[in-house]
């Protein structure tokens, strides 16, 4: 999995493209995140729009990225969700738990 990082105002969005599944995909995602979070960072945007489809290690990073951002006081967004993501999400429940927008003007928007 790439990870691209972009700076925005106040907010750090990460472009993921890839997969999102069990071992170094998963693991560099969340280091990524602990590296953000531990640094001050409290808005999170992640770009989903390359990421075709998450197994169930990727929904479990994905609640475990939520949980460590909400234990910082930080707040964690996904954005521009593809079909399969997005019905992975459903499946588990996790669309009523981690914020999911359209696209990255809506996240920004989110942010206030």
């Amino acid at each position: 999995m790439k990870i691209a990082v972009r700076k925005l105002e106040r907010v750090v969005v990460l472009d993921l493209e890839g997969m999102l599944n069990q071992g170094d995909p998963a693991n560099s995602f969340l280091a990524t995140v602990h590296r953000h979070l531990h640094s001050g960072v409290k808005n999170l945007a992640i770009n989903m729009a390359a990421v075709p489809t998450i197994d169930s290690s990727g929904v479990g990073t994905l609640l475990r990225a939520h949980s460590v951002a909400v234990e910082s006081g930080a707040r964690l967004i996904l954005f521009a969700l593809t079909e399969p993501v997005r019905k992975s999400l459903i499946r588990v429940r996790l669309d009523t738990v981690i914020a999911q927008v359209a696209d990255e003007a809506s996240a920004l928007a989110s942010f206030g």
